[in-house]
């Protein structure tokens, strides 16, 4: 009867196991000995697994998909591609998978004997998969020696983690007593984060969390160093305390030595701004020792952890923590800081940041904006307001190219959006020589467009395709090229592009030409490239499209291709037509570089005509008002054991419409099995007597009309 306990696939798979290791086969003296020691999946509750890792005790030569058996369980997981990624460490691609649960791989190769197999791994399915953005955290480095104090981590990921601030790295540190700093981003995807208060070396650990993204790889570790000169001079930071009240949000934070430290600077503190989004300002010496250091930006009252280090000086006392304050008065204006932008260029040094606002801020000077110049040296200057709600803050002393950081603040205001980042320009940017103003000449690329030319003339390109620029050389001079704003420190007449962030992107081209400079620069979209297969068909597949990050296509109809005697339903992310479906003329916006496959309806079989199937090959039916039934067929080679699956409504991948039973039978009637009503998650298996074709008849359960598929195969594992 119908929704009887069924067995479950477990029970096989353990039948299997214990096939494989009762009578293992001795290894021959000629092969290699390899243990199979580790097996490991990616994925969590809250995203869908994607690859396995397998990991050996040594590489194995040629090792391939085909070596591979993946026992899929309930999870209805199926293998892709096999890449080798370390000596022994090999990810097979897995997809298909509707369920969480156990999966068990085992491994053959001709020439090897393989112990350790199988193994077993949880996979993870999740049917409502995160928006975040997918980021790997890659490598955590720091700056310093055994003679010189680190001050920096530089942090990288394999794309920008847009919004990443200090506040979103958490720092242990040990024994070292290191304290975080300011964050900069110094290129795609690379972040420098200061770090002051070392007084030992040793080990800290980095972890990262930013909202909106997934970021892998979890946390890391890093050696920090801690050196004192024997003739530094020792100085003792005895005191930390902020203005302000409960009434009165902090404005600045005084820090006091037994000494004067001789050129302190901003730069020399760190501060760890915790939940209250301080940023800090300018220092200023206001007595012996003391130091006042002004600070903006606060959003939250609570405390803040500051550190000094300072080259010539050994400064005891270590970090030292304070409360600020914040007050909004119920009779403040409330205003929004919407954007911060600098001027400047690659070749370019920046000159002042314009900082907009939703609306006037009466009375607004440069003592209300709070400059955080990072690694860059940029001081702040005069402030000027040029329109409604925007204001240009000259800054000078930009030493390097980096991120810097503005916070506002004004009595009588709640300004909101405060701090915010941008990007300046400086001699790390600019042309690799000293040059007066009247030896540069600047070309756009849509006025001086036989300076540049890019392969096929692509100015789009999909996310792992490299686009190859060449500088025209007759009478040019390379200098450098650039890549959004930064020096690549490549100088060759071409210049190879590839990149896995989508968006826009900028390569800059400096050329010497007569004893002037010439720029130039060309805009490169990076997108997803949409791929189709005709899936079997025969024709002419769609031509593949590049689309920019958030765009769609309208995905194409059945013009130029068929299959015979099948009808185009459309396209599919898988070929068994097991995957996602999509109606042609639809809209479609790709997430990632993907591959879509025509899917194609078979004609309604008869038991005269039965449509012939292709071993290992989904195949996709339909019952259809005034049908009773749709037959298949395939041939059989007697005493060869083969097993057919069938995806329906009541048990499948959710796709299907239509409840069936299959009947199998030879030419003569004899039955192989009847009436059997699902047969998707254990197959129904046969061996045959005899070298003939079987014919399967597919019909409603009850009653009905609807979709169905069906598929047969020699392996023990459903395609």
């Amino acid at each position: 009867m119908k929704y009887l306990h069924r067995m479950t696939v477990i029970a096989a798979i353990v039948v299997l196991f214990l096939t494989r290791c009762g009578n293992p086969e001795d290894p021959k003296p000629e092969d290699i000995l390899i243990t199979f020691t580790y097996l490991t999946a990616n994925g969590s509750a809250a995203d869908t697994t994607t690859r396995l890792t397998l990991i050996f005790d040594k590489d194995i030569t040629g090792l391939k998909v085909a070596d591979i058996t993946l026992y899929a369980g309930t999870t209805g997981a199926v293998k892709g591609d096999l890449t080798k990624t370390g000596t022994g460490v090999y990810d097979l691609a897995v997809n298909g998978i509707t369920a969480g649960g156990k999966v068990s791989v085992s491994v053959s190769k001709s020439g090897y004997a393989i112990s350790g197999d199988p193994k077993t791994v949880t996979v993870y399915y999740n049917s409502s998969p995160s928006t975040n953005i997918a980021a790997t955290f890659t490598n955590l480095m720091a700056n310093g020696s055994a003679t010189d104090t680190t001050t920096r981590l530089t942090l990288t990921f394999d794309k920008d983690i847009a919004g990443l601030s200090a506040a979103d790295i958490t720092l242990t540190a040990g024994s070292t007593r290191a304290v975080k700093g300011s964050l900069t981003r110094t290129g795609i995807g690379v972040y420098d984060l200061a770090i002051g208060g070392i007084t030992a070396g040793g080990s800290v650990m980095v972890s990262v969390a930013k909202s909106g993204y997934n970021i892998t790889d979890g946390s890391k570790t890093v050696t920090v160093y801690y050196y004192v000169s024997s003739t530094a001079i020792t100085a003792a930071f005895t005191g930390l305390t902020a203005d302000g009240s409960a009434a009165v949000t902090t404005a600045k934070l005084i820090l006091t030595f037994d000494k004067d430290i001789t050129g302190l600077s901003a730069a020399d503190v760190v501060l760890d701004a915790g939940t209250t989004g301080a940023v800090k300002g300018d220092l200023i010496k206001t007595g012996t020792g003391i130091y006042n250091l002004a600070v903006g930006g606060i959003t939250a009252g609570g405390s803040v952890t500051v550190a000094v280090s300072k080259s010539g000086y050994n400064i005891t006392g270590g970090s030292k923590i304070v409360t600020i304050f914040y007050n909004t008065a119920s009779t403040d204006i409330a205003a929004a800081f919407t954007d911060l932008a600098a001027d400047g260029s690659a070749t370019v040094t920046t000159t002042k940041l314009t900082l907009t606002f939703d609306k006037d801020i009466t009375g607004l000077s440069a003592a209300d904006v709070v400059l955080d110049a990072g690694t860059t040296g940029a001081v702040k200057g005069d402030l000027t307001g040029t329109g409604t709600g925007i204001y240009d803050l000259a800054v000078s002393g930009i030493t390097a190219g980096g991120s810097v950081t503005v916070a506002v603040s004004k009595s009588g205001y709640v300004i909101s959006g405060t701090p915010k980042t941008a990007t300046v320009y400086g001699s790390t940017n600019t042309a690799p020589e000293t040059v007066s103003k009247d030896r540069f000449e600047y070309y756009w690329i849509d006025e001086h467009d036989s300076l540049v030319t890019s392969s096929g003339g692509a100015t789009i390109i999909a996310s792992d395709a490299t686009l190859t620029i060449t500088a025209q050389s007759a009478g040019y001079d390379v200098k450098q090229w650039h890549l959004d704003g930064v020096n690549t420190d490549l100088s060759g007449n071409t210049y190879n592009f590839s990149s896995t962030i989508t968006g826009k992107h900028i390569v800059g081209l400096l050329v010497e030409k007569n004893g002037k400079l010439y720029n130039t620069n060309i805009t490169i979209t990076v997108g997803t490239m949409v791929t189709f297969d005709i899936n079997n068909g025969i024709g002419t597949a769609p031509v593949s499209q590049i689309v920019s990050a958030g765009s769609g296509i309208t995905l194409p109809d059945g013009s130029g291709f068929s299959r015979t005697g099948c009808t185009f339903d459309g396209w599919n992310t898988n070929a068994s037509g097991t995957g996602t479906n999509y109606d042609a003329g639809s809209s479609y916006t790709p997430a990632d570089n993907i591959t879509l496959y025509a899917k194609w309806n078979l004609p309604n079989g008869t038991e005269a005509n039965p449509f012939l199937l292709t071993a290992g090959t989904w195949e996709n039916g339909s019952i259809t008002s005034g049908t009773s039934a749709v037959w298949y067929s395939f041939n059989v080679t007697s005493g060869t054991t083969y097993r057919v699956w069938w995806n329906d409504f009541y048990q499948g991948n959710s796709t299907k419409t239509l409840d069936v039973k299959v009947d199998a039978r030879y030419p003569d009637g004899t039955a192989i099995f009847t009436g059997v009503d699902s047969a998707y998650t254990n197959a129904q298996s046969f061996t045959a007597t005899q070298n003939d074709t079987i014919k399967l008849k597919v019909y409603p359960y009850h009653s009905g009309t609807g979709t169905f598929a069906v598929v047969y195969s020699t392996n023990s594992t459903r395609p």
